[in-house]
């Protein structure tokens, strides 16, 4: 995971993974992607599993997919202690690039996965 930019001891902390075969639709097509994940904690524990898709054609928000939809609206925080601000961006992986160099950071869903998970 180091190659996408997310330090090991990062990978470690926010528990991330990888999934070699995440199936998911794109223009009602079936495709098995490999996928990096990023577990969704709400007080301790994973609610949901967001995976980020690899493949080069996928494009924008697209990249991003729950492994359970319709679950609701969560997102990934990255907090660092003493802060007083808090950085939102589109995307858990830009979040932990942010927190990776000091920030505190949320990473949001962007509208086209709003629309997705809201059908």
């Amino acid at each position: 995971m180091e190659n996408d930019g997310i330090p090991m001891a990062i990978v470690e902390k926010f528990q991330l993974g990888y999934h070699p075969a995440f199936r998911f639709k794109q223009d009602d097509i079936l495709r098995v992607e490999p996928a990096l994940t990023f577990p969704i904690f709400q007080g301790g524990i994973c609610i949901n599993i967001r995976c980020r898709i690899l493949a080069d054609d996928v494009e924008g928000a697209g990249k991003y997919r729950p492994i359970l939809p319709g679950l609701g609206i969560a997102f990934l925080m990255a907090a660092v202690p003493n802060q007083n601000f808090c950085i939102h961006v589109e995307g858990e992986k830009k979040a932990l690039n942010l927190y990776r160099h000091g920030f505190t950071a949320a990473g949001l869903w962007g509208v086209m996965d709003l629309e997705r998970q809201l059908g």
